[in-house]
């Protein structure tokens, strides 16, 4: 639970360094996600796997010269190109890899709860991951809509506590209660995933043409 507080913290500190207008941004493509992750999955999921090669090349750049901000900036582009590339090509190894990550997430959360070791957490990430990606191939379209919906709910509630950070009235009421409350921030975020995954999955039975992988 320690782990969860602290997580909780660091995020919300994180988001409160992001520009209102980046805010808004991240706002408005977390609705999409929540709202119609299932219907452009294929260009979400090459997203998700070019930010993912972004951070990683941007990573390995910073550790090879820290002070080098070109190198990370040329490693951070050239791993965006090429995940993403392998993504258009690949598309189900990319839902694979970004239906993994989000079970790897989910799982340490869990894992926090009972104990606050490191390796009890990472053993926690590592069973949900391998159970994630298992289940892919059996339940595809049905972990490609909870996937897009997590993230769109995170996004989104990130977007909410950055964009009305400095309005007044009820909206500056609503934002500190939602950064300050990690009840009612989890909440926000369980409620918005709740929601997408049922309008996404109405709208699978409506058109009767579920998400599938070229």
């Amino acid at each position: 639970m320690d782990y969860i507080v602290r997580s909780r913290v660091d995020w919300i500190e994180q988001v409160h360094e992001l520009d209102p207008g980046a805010g808004l941004i991240l706002l408005v493509a977390g609705l999409v996600y929540v709202l119609m992750g299932w219907r452009v999955f294929n260009v979400l999921v090459t997203i998700n796997c070019a930010a993912l090669g972004a951070a990683l090349g941007g990573g390995i750049g910073s550790v090879i010269e820290q002070s080098s901000w070109f190198l990370s900036a040329a490693l951070g582009l050239a791993g965006a190109i090429l995940l993403g590339a392998l993504a258009v090509r690949l598309i189900k190894a990319g839902v694979v890899l970004c239906c993994g990550l989000a079970g790897a997430f989910v799982g340490i959360i869990i894992a926090s709860v009972f104990s606050s070791e490191p390796t009890v957490q990472l053993a926690g990430g590592i069973v949900t991951l391998l159970l994630t990606v298992s289940l892919v191939f059996v339940m595809f379209d049905h972990l490609v809509i909870v996937t897009m919906s997590l993230q769109g709910a995170l996004m989104t509630v990130a977007g909410v506590v950055a964009a009305f950070q400095e309005e007044g009235g009820i909206l500056r009421h609503f934002h500190q209660i939602l950064a300050k409350s990690g009840f009612f921030l989890i909440f926000s975020i369980l409620a918005l995933m709740v929601i997408g995954i049922c309008v996404q999955l109405a709208g699978v039975r409506d058109t009767g043409q579920p998400a599938k992988a070229d």
